[in-house]
C-alpha cells in the first residue's frame, strides 16, 4: 500500500510540474514576443545609428531578450505569489511602458 501511495505522489508530482510548465509557457511566449518586437524597434532607433551596426530580426531581438532575463534572473516575493493572468497584464504593461518610453526618447532624439 506504501508503494501505491509512493507511485501516486510520483505522478502527481509529475503532472503538477507538466501543468506548471505549460502555464509558464503561456506567460513566457506572449510577452517574450512583445519584449524582442520592441527590442527589434530599440536596435533600429538607438543601437544602428549610434554605432552604424546592421540591423536585427525580430527573432533576433527576442532572443536576445530571452538571452539577457536569463543572465538577470531574479525571484521576488511578489512574483512567486502572482497568478499567471497577474504575471502576463503585468509582463505586458512593463514592455508596453518601455516602449513608451523608448518611443518618446526616440522622437525627441530625430526632432
Amino acid at each position: 500500500m506504501e508503494s501505491l501511495f509512493k507511485i501516486l505522489g510520483g505522478v502527481f508530482v509529475a503532472v503538477f510540474t507538466a501543468i506548471v510548465g505549460a502555464l509558464a509557457l503561456l506567460v513566457m511566449l506572449p510577452v517574450a514576443a512583445l519584449d524582442g518586437w520592441i527590442m527589434h524597434l530599440a536596435w533600429g532607433w538607438f543601437i544602428m545609428p549610434t554605432f552604424g551596426v546592421a540591423a536585427i530580426t525580430w527573432a533576433m531581438a527576442t532572443g536576445l531578450t530571452l538571452l539577457s532575463s536569463w543572465l538577470t534572473f531574479q525571484i521576488s516575493a511578489a512574483t512567486r505569489e502572482d497568478g499567471v493572468m497577474q504575471r502576463l497584464v503585468s509582463g505586458c504593461i512593463i514592455s508596453c511602458a518601455s516602449w513608451f518610453t523608448m518611443w518618446i526618447t526616440h522622437l525627441w532624439i530625430i526632432h
